[in-house]
Formats: structure tokens, sequence, C-alpha cells
């Protein structure tokens, strides 16, 4: 099975949020479309996005001066539903209050 890169690590916009972006590809099929994807935070109490179509999550209500860590994993939106692996672990700091 494939496992999905980062197209931007999880990147602290402020006090309270976080944004990342998964890679368009997973490399199986060499196609970005016709995929969802799921942001999932392991680390510091953030929330997870749940599958979305979207390659792009904000998470928002964190506390300041925080480290969440997120990986991601994205799926097929045909019948099969094939998933990748879990990309590997990106960490950010919210910035203080």
């Amino acid at each position: 099975m494939v496992s999905i890169g980062w197209g931007q690590a999880p990147t602290a916009t402020g006090p309270n949020s976080i944004l990342m972006s998964a890679a368009t590809s997973d490399g199986d099929s060499g196609d970005s479309f016709d995929k969802q994807y799921y942001f999932e935070c392991i680390g510091g109490g953030g929330h997870n996005s749940g599958w979305q179509d979207n390659n792009s999550y904000q998470d928002t209500g964190l506390s300041g001066s925080t480290l969440y860590t997120y990986r991601v994993k994205a799926r097929d939106k045909n019948a099969i539903q094939n998933e990748t692996e879990w990309s590997s672990e990106k960490s950010s700091t919210t910035t203080g209050t």
C-alpha cells in the first residue's frame, strides 16, 4: 500500500490555528481527482478533519503555545475506497496567546 505525503506540513497561522495540506497524488494512480483526505491530530488535543474532498485543512480553536502533531491519509471516492497508508507525522507549535 502506498502512503501519501505532505503538500504543506502543519504550520501555525496564529495562536489558535494550524494550516496543512496533503500532496495531491499518492503515487499509485498518478491523479489528484476523485480522492478524499483525512487529517488526524495525534498529539496536543487538536481536531480531526473527518473525510473531506479538500486536500487542505485548517485546525482552529487550538490553545496557544502548544505543540500539535498530525498525519494524513487519502482514499478513492469510488465504491472500493482504497486508502493510502498514513503519512509521516509532522508537528507545529501554535504561537503565544
